[in-house]
């Protein structure tokens, strides 16, 4: 409710009057109270007492405004010293507002006087808790706001000094405008790559003053006039407002980067790259480029020519060499860069071959380069005459393990391979094929089969070469030799060595045949000696039997003649006995030997006995040599083996030590040693001769390769060894140089029934 102020109120009027305004007050929304202009009070309303929290009746006309202060100011339970009492109650001093209390309970309540014309004064007392609470509240959130705005203040602040130091430590330089194109933050990278400048810069916040004096730190104006000055300003604002990349070189020689963007708040940022070294990476590999023996050229996404170098102009017909040009565009290949990547190769118009390669770059461009390839051609083309000329069969297979390269003479080794539509066979199709005509697969399930193909085609290391031999069943011996090359290629060279196995085997024998001859020769000499004496002994026997019978016929033998005759007879006898068994053991003995080097069955051998019985046929040739021969070989050891095979290995690795370790009677050694391991027999022979030098060693067991060829050697010793032991034992042999001198071989062989 407004109180209006009211002229006059009646002192004394009639009790109806006082009665009247007594209601009137006591309607109103606020506490009234009138005093005189003696400051005593008048008269009030209920609501007034009810305010001043005092009690019904507590006031009385006549009351002192002093005294109805102070009670209600004990009422609310504020202290107040008496002189402020005073002043608040002397109602003259003050001019509308008497103040505020508040009460315990939290009730806030507003006083004001009005004095009125006739010298009295209204005093109205209104309940402003709801209104003071809710200032309060406003008051408690614009500190909260205030505290809020600072604190916000400080971290955008603090985010501004981070932001600061982050552009500040980036290795580019930064500038960020706002909506106005009006500078609000540089960092220092600028400041040091262009320092006349930026000093320059600083108090030119707007971006087109900025921009004139970076143009001019770029040495953009030298020897430009003004109106060409502005125009490359201009053309700088379009390029930052357009956000078009450019870049440019200071008179130092440094190249920059410019770029731009606009941030989602609408602010214009700038950022400029030293790309000095990127941009001369970039020259040498033009140069490089340029100087490629194969022609390059670059297109964008348009199929428009970026770059090129000589050689890729030179490749063109003269007509289009114009249009090589930045931005030109060749007709011929317009759609070659929607196939890309690409690989083919076409005729020139001078006839040359070119082999063109295209790849597709991230912009969408792509890259050709042209290789001129005539001279590989025309290579290849002679080489396939070649290879198609080779007396052994050739056939290649290339990354994709497709037959590519197929000679004549691998088509006469292989006749299935004369069929139409090899090229291009699959190797796993034609190694079924072959294990087929191997009669491999005979008799596999699906599976089995399966395996028995993947083991033939694993058979090509993954690196290298390797080769083995292939047997057919109509007694054909092919040379398989696999060679890996870098780019996956396997290239397959077959030989027939059909009639060289022939050959070794007649060689084979007539080396056998010959230690046979060496043994004939020791036997001839061994039983010689027998054989002599009991032909001694048997003449001795007959002439004495002679005698007794002329002493017996003229009847003039005696006792003693008898008993000597019997005693003499009877050591001829033992002499003539003992001779000759030597003499038939000699015999067995070769014939048992003859009979392994010539039939050559397995048989079970006592090996340590077996290797003692060979060197005894050799006895007479080691008899004219100083060099012994030992045999460690523990008793018992038997194995089933080749016999003959072990006699001929024996004879030939005692021979080549007497032939070639030994020289000028040099006194020496050689052992034999057998052991079994898991696998089954290891045989070691040894001599302490004089050695031979590393070449000599490479080549020991190369068929004809001997070094006392002027002597009559054939180089067939060493070589019949090692084929006895890898191909008829199916064994292993190493040579290696003993320290101190002389040889060691060291066979291993995977016998039944070691023991």
């Amino acid at each position: 409710m407004t109180a209006s102020r009211p002229e006059s109120l009646p002192n004394d009027g009639p009790a109806a009057g006082k009665a009247d305004l007594a209601l009137v007050l006591e309607a109103l929304d606020e506490g009234i109270a009138i005093y005189d202009a003696d400051s005593r009070l008048v008269i009030w309303n209920a609501l007034y007492e009810a305010l001043c929290h005092l009690p019904p009746g507590r006031l009385s006309a006549g009351m002192p405004r002093a005294t109805v202060l102070a009670l209600t100011i004990e009422a609310f339970g504020v202290d107040m010293a008496p002189a402020s009492l005073a002043r608040a109650a002397d109602l003259a001093n003050h001019s509308t507002a008497l103040g505020r209390l508040m009460s315990d309970d939290g009730q806030v309540v507003d006083s004001m006087c009005l004095k009125m014309a006739d010298g009295r004064y209204l005093l109205k007392v209104r309940d402003v808790t709801a209104s003071y609470q809710a200032e309060q509240e406003i008051l408690r959130a614009n500190e909260t706001l205030e505290a809020n705005v600072v604190a916000r203040t400080a971290e955008l602040e603090a985010a501004r000094s981070e932001l600061q130091q982050v552009i500040d430590s980036l290795p580019m330089g930064i500038s960020v405008y706002d909506g106005n194109e009006q500078l609000r933050m540089a960092n220092q990278w600028l400041y040091s790559s262009y320092p006349v400048a930026m000093r320059n810069m600083d108090s030119m916040p707007a971006l087109d003053r900025r921009a004139w004096e970076s143009c001019r730190a770029h040495g953009f104006f030298v020897d430009k006039t003004p109106e060409e000055a502005a125009a490359m300003v201009a053309w700088t604002l379009d390029a930052i407002r357009e956000h078009r990349s450019y870049e440019s070189t200071l008179p130092s020689g440094r190249r920059m980067r410019f770029d731009s963007a606009t941030l989602p708040g609408g602010q214009l940022i700038t950022t400029t790259v030293d790309v000095t070294e990127t941009y001369r990476a970039g020259e040498v590999l033009r140069q490089a480029i340029e100087a490629m023996p194969a022609g390059v050229a670059l297109f964008d996404a348009d199929h428009l020519l970026v770059m090129c170098n000589a050689r890729f102009r030179e490749n063109q017909p003269p007509k289009q060499r114009d249009s090589c040009v930045p931005g030109g565009s060749l007709d011929h290949f317009a759609n070659v860069g929607d196939q890309a990547p690409w690989d083919w190769e076409a005729p020139t118009w001078d006839g040359r071959v070119i082999r063109s390669m295209t790849s597709r770059t991230a912009d969408g461009g792509f890259i050709l380069v042209q290789d001129d390839i005539s001279v590989l051609r025309a290579a290849e083309r002679k080489l396939a005459g070649i290879i198609e000329a080779m007396p052994v069969g050739v056939v290649v297979y290339g990354p994709d393990d497709r037959l590519q390269v197929l000679n004549n003479a691998m088509r006469q080794l292989h006749p299935a391979l004369s069929r139409d539509g090899v090229i291009g066979m699959p190797r796993r199709e034609r190694c079924r094929t072959l294990l087929g005509e191997l009669g491999e697969l005979n008799g596999l399930p699906g599976a089995a089969a399966e395996a028995k193909v993947e083991e033939w085609l694993d058979r090509v290391p993954a690196s290298g070469a390797n080769e083995h031999e292939i047997t057919y069943p109509d007694g054909r011996v092919i040379r398989d030799r696999a060679q890996r090359l870098a780019d996956g290629s396997i290239v397959f060279v077959h030989v027939e060595l059909t009639e060289i196995r022939r050959a070794q085997e007649e060689l084979a024998r007539a080396e056998r045949l010959s230690s046979l001859g060496v043994m004939i020769a020791g036997l001839a000499h061994e039983i010689n000696t027998p054989i002599g004496i009991g032909m001694t002994a048997a003449t001795h026997l007959l002439g004495n039997v002679q005698a007794i019978r002329d002493k017996a016929e003229a009847r003039t033998m005696t006792r003693t003649d008898w008993s000597n005759f019997m005693a003499d007879a009877e050591t001829s006898a033992d002499i003539l006995s003992k001779n000759l068994r030597r003499a038939g053991d000699l015999v067995r003995s070769f014939r048992r030997l003859s009979a392994d080097q010539v039939a050559d069955v397995r048989d079970r051998l006592d090996i340590g006995d077996h290797i003692r019985e060979v060197l005894s046929s050799l006895e007479p040739e080691l008899r004219r040599h100083p060099q012994p021969v030992s045999v460690d070989c523990p008793p018992g050891l038997v194995i089933e083996t080749y016999p003959g095979a072990i006699s001929q290995i024996v004879v030939n690795l005692v021979m080549n030590s007497l032939i070639h370790a030994f020289p000028d009677k040099r006194p020496g050694s050689m052992r034999f040693a057998a052991a079994r391991d898991e696998a089954g027999l290891v045989l070691r022979y040894e001599d302490d001769g004089v050695g031979v030098d590393d070449e000599v060693a490479r080549r020991l067991f190369e068929p004809f390769f001997t070094t006392k060829r002027a002597q009559g050697g054939t180089g067939l010793g060493l070589s019949v060894v090692h084929a006895l032991v890898t191909q008829r034992l199916k064994g292993t042999i190493e040579a290696r140089k003993r320290t101190g001198g002389g040889l060691e071989f060291e066979i291993h062989l995977p016998v039944a029934g070691a023991g």
